[in-house]
């Protein structure tokens, strides 16, 4: 039994190997990222249904009746009938729909659902799947510095074992003709910090997420390891790494919403600083603008990372800002003609697996310039007969999808997940679950705010967080009511 309880926590660890990849092309796709996570995955649902299905079906019932999963098993459950509908009048393409509906929902979305809801109180306390959550986090952040150390010095050893454990741009770009060019991400002469992920911006998106539990878990008092010195060390360090990983990966958008998220989370702490020190603050932003003025005026910034930010926050036209700053501007050109596509659909939108033909044909005729990296993208998927693959989020994507009526249903949900946490805060909660609850409410906005600009339904980030969001309402709710049955049964 002990040795069936370990293979259960496997999906766990590989959560934090998302770009170690299989070569999947029956899938409709060039590769399928995550796969050793899900094949570890279904391994531990096969086991829980022959040991507990009873159990699991119970559960799984009560958390959906008593938690806010109903309305967003409604948003799919709509989302997926509109489709067929639009299918059967043409408007979207069955086959499209179908492959779609198995990929994401039946092999990806819903079996993580089903995962991490039973297992977690069950097999393993919420407490500690927090805990080695944190302490896997650590684990990744190091070896995001040993992976740059490889590839700022060159170190093959070092490069040719993450490069094998992050093999998804290798096989996709073999899979497209290109070979080993994917391999490694450069700007300004500096290697670009990707770590374990397919890409530097996949990496600071999955820490921008989780900053906030990680700000709440290792600013409290709560212990990740028995050993005091070790635990005062990695929560020490932690914080510390997580901003320096972040900066290496030279994200510019996620270094702004790094400073967003935390200036945000210690709003309070600083207001109450500025207030009890209001000369050393004005004399301290007095001092910082004038050393950015003179650093700005002194120094050529054209060739360094600083440019990216710089480009992203002062262009002086769209068109500047777009071939500026072309990973944001690429987004945001996906995302007008997004929005384009949603006004000429706006009830039922053009239903799931259709976009990527639709998206085609609309960029033919962008009100706005194209990037290369979109232009690109085309001439790729023309030349392999392949998807074409575009930056999209799930705000602009799921409305030219599903239309308003449907995507109003998602944001349903969500208005009533941050109502439900905002009633939490005032029940009889124990030390680590208001911890818990501090981090998982900053989450969730960091999350709101990731729906605007990158962020889609079936990425893991938004999955785990929503996850952990409804295991902890529902661990709340469950204690509440077995209190109330004891003080009135």
């Amino acid at each position: 039994m002990l040795n069936v309880k370990k293979l259960l926590f496997l999906p766990i660890i590989l959560l934090f190997l998302p770009a170690f990849a299989l070569n999947m092309t029956f899938l409709g796709g060039a590769y399928a990222v995550y796969p050793y996570f899900f094949l570890a995955l279904y391994a531990a649902l096969i086991i829980v249904f022959a040991l507990n299905l009873d159990t699991f079906t119970k559960k799984i019932l009560k958390v959906i009746k008593s938690t806010p999963l109903k309305i967003y098993l409604l948003y799919v459950l709509i989302s997926i009938l509109s489709t067929f509908v639009l299918s059967l009048v043409g408007v979207a393409s069955l086959l499209n729909t179908i492959r779609y509906i198995l990929v994401h929902y039946i092999l990806c979305i819903f079996p993580v659902f089903l995962y991490f809801i039973f297992i977690i109180d069950k097999y393993i306390t919420y407490d500690n799947f927090i805990k080695i959550f944190v302490r896997l986090f650590y684990v990744m952040l190091i070896l995001g510095l040993i992976a740059y150390v490889g590839r700022f010095f060159n170190i093959e050893l070092i490069n040719s074992i993450f490069d094998f454990f992050a093999n998804v741009r290798m096989i996709k770009f073999t899979n497209i003709g290109y070979g080993g060019i994917a391999s490694g991400y450069e700007a300004y002469g500096l290697p670009r910090l990707d770590g374990l992920f397919e890409e530097p911006s996949f990496y600071a998106r999955f820490m921008y997420v989780f900053l906030p539990l990680i700000y709440s878990v290792t600013l409290s008092k709560i212990r990740l390891y028995r050993n005091h010195h070790v635990n005062n060390f990695v929560k020490a360090t932690i914080i510390p790494l997580a901003w320096l990983n972040l900066i290496l990966t030279q994200s510019p958008i996620y270094l702004i919403l790094f400073f967003f998220i935390t200036l945000a989370y210690f709003y309070k702490n600083i207001i109450s600083f500025i207030k009890h020190h209001i000369i050393i603050f004005t004399s301290f932003s007095i001092f910082l603008i004038l050393m950015i003025s003179i650093f700005y005026l002194s120094f050529d910034l054209r060739d360094t990372y600083l440019a990216r930010i710089i480009n992203t926050v002062t262009s002086a036209s769209f068109d500047d800002f777009i071939m500026g700053e072309q990973s944001l501007g690429g987004r945001i050109v996906c995302f007008i003609n997004l929005f384009i596509i949603f006004l000429k659909h706006p009830f039922t939108g053009v239903g799931l697996g259709n976009l990527s033909n639709i998206m085609f044909q609309q960029l033919l005729s962008s009100p706005v310039v194209l990037t290369p990296e979109i232009t690109q993208n085309m001439l790729t998927a023309i030349q392999t007969k392949q998807k074409f693959i575009f930056n999209s989020n799930l705000l602009f994507a799921d409305l030219a999808q599903y239309g308003f009526i449907i995507f109003g249903i998602f944001i349903w949900f969500n208005a009533k997940i941050k109502m439900t946490l905002n009633k939490l805060k005032f029940c009889n909660l124990t030390y680590n679950e208001q911890i818990y609850l501090k981090g998982l409410n900053w989450c969730w906005l960091a999350l709101v705010i990731g729906y605007c600009y990158q962020f889609y339904m079936t990425l893991f980030e938004p999955l785990i967080i929503n996850v952990l969001l409804i295991t902890f309402i529902y661990r709340v709710q469950l204690r509440r009511k077995y209190e109330t049955n004891n003080i009135y049964g």
